[in-house]
């Protein structure tokens, strides 16, 4: 293979990391919008709540190194970098949902 076809290889592969990992945040969005409609607060799985928002802590380093590598092979940086801003809007608005929700189910 010729350098050029091996970088669009691997822009390939971490593009669909890169993919996996905005679903994981869709998941974990669709988890938290149905954990915030169930039952009364005090009969919700906070043991549950806690392990999801560890996992999506540990996700954003994965995206991150995944998001870099492209960052520094890609022609088109700016569209790049557009995904970059919208996965962490979207991440850090969900992580701060969840740990608000957190807080209040603690204090029940």
């Amino acid at each position: 293979m010729s350098e050029k076809s091996d970088i669009l290889k691997e822009i390939s592969d971490l593009t669909k990391k890169r993919s996996s990992y905005k679903g994981q945040v869709t998941t974990f969005i669709g988890y938290l919008s149905s954990f915030e409609s169930s039952s009364p607060p005090e009969q919700r799985d906070f043991g549950e709540l806690e392990l999801r928002v560890g996992r999506l802590d540990s996700l954003y380093a994965k995206f991150d190194d995944v998001q870099t590598r492209l960052e520094c092979i890609c022609d088109d940086v700016t569209y790049v970098l557009e995904e970059r801003e919208e996965f962490e809007k979207r991440y850090f608005k969900t992580l701060s949902q969840a740990q608000k929700l957190s807080q209040i189910i603690e204090s029940l």
